[in-house]
């Protein structure tokens, strides 16, 4: 199943804590984004979306970084607020 929500991750449904699979027409969110969290792909801390972790702006990434955490590897970041 995958997630609707920011991190567009994949889950086996056991994995996923579920049951029986949801209906295709209804939005199925994981764990981390109905709590508004994620793990950092660099450091695999958790933080709180667009305050400590920043989702990647890729089409389809999905992973969430430290803004710290990606200046180690001197990778750019322009935080945008988005309406």
């Amino acid at each position: 199943i995958m997630c609707d929500g920011k991190c567009n991750r994949p889950f086996h449904p056991p994995c996923a804590n579920l049951l029986a699979l949801p209906p295709e027409d209804v939005p199925w969110l994981c764990g981390d984004c109905l709590q508004n969290r994620h793990q950092c792909a660099v450091c695999k801390e958790y933080g709180e979306d667009d305050i400590d972790v920043f989702c990647c702006d890729a089409k389809g990434c999905g992973l969430f970084y430290h803004q710290n955490c990606l200046d180690v590897y001197n990778v750019h970041v322009d935080i945008v607020e988005e309406d």
